[in-house]
């Protein structure tokens, strides 16, 4: 499969020198260009956000790849609904995901739903929980992750992160992010309470889980057996 997104101002202007403008219209726009590349198609096309001139790819799949969108809000969430075969969700609790769901599934009910989750398979709460907030600091002011969560009802909740990064204390930050939140976001405890929050995450609506592992020092391939449902 092919996955797909606007990644964000820091990512596209800080690191790859490319303007991070309209979007919405420029995923959407690589999306339809890819559709008809990859099934062989020349492609001579104005599109709103970039044109493609005489494009045709000299050995085009067999089996065009199935595209998928990430997404935060409904603008892409409704594009990822109408346009992609499945979404790719990711910062979010099992409890922002049937809300989530429901915008995707606007434009038709048999999309994937794929949800990227960070797992630490630990019963040491104290260091989950620190690992995570150095995390949750920086992606939760990155402007496209702040409205996110702005837009999903967390704007009060953040606000001492917010202040506290305004006045350069990192630290504060951090600290500010309440173990409630961590929780939510970021999955932790034994494998076997990892396996039942994850389970809460498919219930409401996540078909394919993809997990990060996170803060855990020992053998990757273990962790993930451990995490693995029952019989698998």
């Amino acid at each position: 499969m092919l996955g797909i997104g606007a990644s964000s101002a820091a990512i596209v202007e800080g690191w790859n020198a490319a303007r991070f403008e309209r979007p919405l219209a420029r995923v959407r726009d690589t999306l339809r260009f890819l559709r008809r590349a990859l099934a062989g198609e020349r492609v001579d096309e104005v599109y709103e956000s970039f044109a493609v001139r005489g494009f045709r790819l000299e050995r085009p799949p067999e089996s065009p790849p199935p595209i998928y969108l990430a997404a935060l809000r409904e603008g892409m969430l409704r594009l990822a609904g109408r346009e992609a075969d499945g979404v790719i969700l990711g910062l979010l609790s099992a409890e922002d995901v049937a809300r989530v769901v429901a915008i995707v599934e606007q434009g038709g009910p048999c999309k994937d739903v794929v949800a990227r989750i960070a797992v630490c398979p630990t019963s040491d709460a104290r260091k989950a929980r620190e690992a995570a907030r150095r995390l949750l600091a920086t992606y939760l002011q990155v402007p496209v992750y702040a409205r996110f969560h702005d837009w999903l009802g967390r704007g009060e909740l953040l606000r001492a992160l917010r202040e506290a990064s305004a006045a350069g204390d990192r630290e504060g930050a951090r600290r500010a992010l309440p173990d409630a939140l961590v929780d939510a976001l970021f999955v932790h405890g034994t494998p076997e309470e990892c396996r039942a929050k994850l389970g809460r995450f498919v219930a409401a609506g996540v078909r394919t889980l993809v997990v990060q592992l996170f803060a855990y020092p020992g053998d990757p391939r273990e962790a993930l057996r451990a995490l693995a449902p029952r019989g698998q």
